[in-house]
C-alpha cells in the first residue's frame, strides 16, 4: 500500500481511524447542479437557432457530451460532434490541421487554446460513450480525433500556464487512448511527470485563480475518471492532491470563496465561480453557488460529479475548514514569485509581489458579512472605472476583458499587515483611457467607513483626502485600515485625492489617487510609484475597535530612492500581537522592474519554502516520492 502522504501532518485524526477520503458528491448535490446542464443546453440552442448562429465551438463540444449524459440522446449528441467536425481544418497542407475556430463565424478570435477546450468533451465522449453511436460515426470520430491530436501536440505549452497545459496533456493521454497513439500517451505522461516536478519546485505558477482553479480541477478530475493506464491515474491522484490541498487551504469559509491574491480574475469585485462548483459537490461548500456562465465549466464539474473516482481527503477538508491559515507559496521560479494569505474566521488578507497578467489581484482583502460585499483590492486603472466593467480587445486572442495597468509590485506581508510598493510606468503612457489612478476598492455597505475617526457622510460624490488620510472599515468583528500614502504625479497638478461612491450600483466605493487626469494621457516616464498599507484584526468590542483605529494612524512611514531602488519602512503597533511593534520594509529596484529586499521587523522575508500552512510543509508532504510497504 502506498503511504498516506497527511500521515505526517495529521496523525492524530488518522490514529483515530478516520476515513481518509471524504464521501462522493452527494445526490442531492449532483442534482441541485443538473438542471444547469439542461439550461445550457437550452440557452446554448437559442444562440444555435438565433439570425447570427455564432456558437462558441467548446461549447458544442460540452454539448455533445451533456446531450449523451443528460438527455440520454445520441442523435443530438453526433449532431453537436458533427458541427464541431465541419468546422474542424482537415486540410493536412495547411498549418493549422486539425484546429478548430473559437467561435463560429468569428474569425477575429484566433485563441489557440480552442482545439485544448474543445477536443477535451470529445474525447470523453470518445471513451466513454463512443460505443453509443452507430459503426460509421464512431470511424469518423476516429479520424477527426486524430486530427485533433495532431493540432493539440503541434501545439506548444509553457509549463507554467498550468490550466492549459494540464489540458494540453490529458488531450494528448485521452485522445492518444481513442485513436491508439500509444506516443502520444508517453509523451502526455513525460508530461505530467515534468509539471509534476516543476511545481514541487516552484508551486502553481497559474495561482488561486478561482476560475482556472476550476478548469485546472475539470481536466485532472476528468484525466483521472477516464484514463486506462493506471501508472498515469496515480500521478493524475498526485497532481489531484496538490491541486485540490492548495484549493482548501486558501478557502475562507466565511464567504465561501478561494481568497487571496490571485494570477487572474474576470471579476475585480467578487470572485468567480468555477473553483466552487467542486466546492459545493464535495461538501467544503453548502450553499449552492451561482452559474459559471458557459456550459463547458458547468458540464465537467457535474460530469466528474456523476462519474464518481477521485475525492479530495477528510484532511484535505479539514485543512478548508481551519479557522485561521497563514498560507506562504511560491507560485514561480523568479525573484517576487510568491504569494501570502492570512484566513481569519472574520477576514482573508493576501498579497503576491508580481504582475502575472491585466486581471491579477495582487492585493485581496474580503471580509465576513451577509452583504456580499465587495473585495478590498488595488487596482491600477487608465478608464476611471476601476469596477471591472469596462472591456477592451487584448493584444493577442481577440477576447474582450477587463483589465488593469501593468505594474511592478514589491509587498510584504506579516498576517494582518501589508506594505505594497507599486510602479506604474510600464504602461501609464500608453494612451487607453482618460487617466492614470491607483484605485482602493471599498464596501460602501460596511457597517461603518471612516476617515481619520469620522464616519463617512456623503455630501457628494467625492470627498477630497490626503495622502496621510486612514480609511477605516468596519464589518462584523473586522477592523480595516487603509493608507494610500504615496501617488507620485504624472502631470501638473497632480496627484489628487478622493474618497468616492461613484461605484454605489455595484455597492462598492473607492479611495483614489489621480496621477493623471485628461484624455491626452502623459508623457513616457521611468517612474510612477504608489504605495499602501493596510492593517486589519478581529476586533470584539467598541474598545478594540476604537484602539485599533488610533494605534493604525500611529504608523509612520519612512522611505527615499536609494539610486535606482526605492525603499520603504512602516512601522507602528502591530496588528496582530497586541502591545506589540512591527516594522515591515520593502524595496522595488525600479529598472530592473522586480522586488529588491523585503524584511519583517528587519528579518528577510521567508521564501524558501513551496507551500506552508501554518509552518506546516505541504509541498514536500504532497508531492514528494512516496514509500512502498508491503501489503
Amino acid at each position: 500500500m502506498k503511504r498516506n502522504p497527511w500521515t505526517i501532518l495529521w496523525a492524530a485524526p488518522l490514529a483515530c481511524g478516520c476515513v481518509l477520503a471524504v464521501d462522493p458528491p452527494e445526490p442531492a448535490r449532483l442534482e441541485a447542479l443538473k438542471p444547469r446542464i439542461q439550461a445550457g443546453l437550452e440557452e446554448l440552442e437559442a444562440v444555435q437557432s438565433s439570425p447570427k448562429a455564432d456558437p462558441v465551438v467548446r461549447e458544442l463540444g460540452a454539448a455533445a457530451l451533456a446531450y449523451m449524459m443528460v438527455q440520454q440522446d445520441p442523435i443530438k449528441s453526433q449532431r453537436a460532434v458533427e458541427e464541431v467536425f465541419a468546422l474542424q481544418e482537415m486540410d493536412p497542407a495547411k498549418q493549422n490541421y486539425g484546429n478548430v475556430p473559437w467561435q463560429k463565424g468569428r474569425p477575429e478570435i484566433d485563441d489557440p487554446n480552442a482545439i485544448e477546450f474543445t477536443a477535451l468533451p470529445l474525447a470523453a465522449l470518445c471513451l466513454k460513450y463512443g460505443d453509443r453511436f452507430p459503426p460509421e460515426v464512431r470511424e469518423k470520430m476516429q479520424a477527426r480525433l486524430g486530427a485533433a491530436l495532431v493540432a493539440v501536440k503541434n501545439h506548444p505549452v509553457p509549463v507554467w500556464y498550468t490550466n492549459i497545459y494540464l489540458m494540453n496533456l490529458a488531450n494528448k493521454i485521452l485522445l492518444g487512448e481513442c485513436v491508439g497513439d500509444a506516443e502520444a500517451v508517453a509523451k502526455g505522461r513525460g508530461d505530467l511527470e515534468r509539471w509534476l516536478e516543476f511545481t514541487g519546485r516552484n508551486g502553481i505558477t497559474e495561482y488561486n485563480s478561482a476560475v482556472y482553479a476550476g478548469v485546472q480541477l475539470d481536466v485532472l478530475h476528468t484525466l483521472y475518471n477516464l484514463v486506462k493506464d493506471s501508472g498515469i491515474r496515480q500521478l493524475t491522484g498526485k497532481a489531484l492532491d496538490y491541486i485540490w490541498t492548495d484549493a482548501a487551504a486558501n478557502y475562507f469559509p466565511a464567504a465561501e470563496a478561494m481568497s487571496g491574491a490571485s494570477s487572474r480574475s474576470y471579476s475585480f469585485l467578487g470572485h468567480d465561480l468555477n473553483v466552487n462548483q467542486y466546492y459545493y459537490l464535495y461538501g467544503f461548500q453548502k450553499t449552492l453557488p451561482g452559474r459559471v456562465g458557459g456550459l463547458w465549466g458547468e458540464m465537467f464539474a457535474w460530469a466528474n460529479g456523476v462519474w464518481g473516482g477521485y475525492t479530495p481527503s477528510t484532511e484535505v477538508k479539514q485543512l478548508a475548514e481551519e479557522p485561521v491559515k497563514v498560507v506562504r507559496q511560491r507560485v514561480g521560479e523568479e525573484e517576487g514569485k510568491d504569494r501570502y494569505n492570512y484566513i481569519t474566521p472574520s477576514f482573508a488578507l493576501g498579497t503576491s509581489s508580481f504582475f502575472y497578467e491585466h486581471q491579477d489581484r495582487q492585493v485581496s482583502l474580503m471580509l465576513n458579512s451577509p452583504k456580499n460585499l465587495p473585495v478590498v483590492s488595488v487596482v491600477l486603472d487608465p478608464f476611471n472605472a476601476p469596477y471591472g466593467k469596462v472591456r477592451i480587445l487584448e493584444t493577442h486572442g481577440g477576447h474582450y476583458k477587463i483589465m488593469h495597468l501593468r505594474n511592478e509590485i514589491s509587498a510584504v506581508q506579516e498576517k494582518g499587515a501589508v506594505l505594497a510598493l507599486m510602479n506604474l510606468a510600464s504602461e501609464a503612457a500608453k494612451k487607453i483611457g482618460s487617466s492614470v489612478a491607483t484605485n482602493v476598492i471599498l464596501p460602501l455597505q460596511a457597517d461603518e467607513l471612516s476617515v481619520d475617526g469620522k464616519p463617512v457622510k456623503w455630501g457628494r460624490e467625492a470627498l477630497p483626502v490626503s495622502q496621510d488620510s486612514v480609511i477605516g472599515i468596519r464589518e462584523g468583528r473586522s477592523a480595516v485600515a487603509i493608507r494610500l500614502f504615496q501617488a507620485d504625479p504624472a502631470m501638473e497638478g497632480h496627484p489628487v485625492l478622493y474618497l468616492r461612491n461613484d461605484g454605489a450600483r455595484y455597492g462598492a466605493g473607492r479611495l483614489v489617487a489621480y496621477h493623471s487626469r485628461g484624455k491626452d494621457g502623459i508623457t513616457p516616464v521611468k517612474m510612477l510609484r504608489s504605495g499602501v498599507i493596510i492593517l486589519a484584526r478581529e476586533c470584539a468590542s467598541e474598545e478594540e475597535f476604537a484602539k485599533f483605529f488610533q494605534e493604525a494612524r500611529s504608523w509612520t512611514i519612512t522611505g527615499a530612492m536609494e539610486g535606482d531602488v526605492w525603499k520603504v519602512t512602516a512601522a507602528g503597533p502591530s496588528p496582530n500581537v497586541p502591545d506589540s511593534q512591527l516594522a515591515l520594509t520593502a524595496a522595488l529596484d525600479i529598472p530592473g522592474k522586480h522586488t529588491a529586499q523585503r524584511l519583517v521587523n528587519g528579518q528577510p522575508y521567508d521564501v524558501s519554502r513551496v507551500f506552508t500552512v501554518n509552518g506546516r510543509d505541504l509541498a514536500d508532504q504532497v508531492l514528494a516520492p512516496q514509500e512502498a510497504s508491503a501489503d
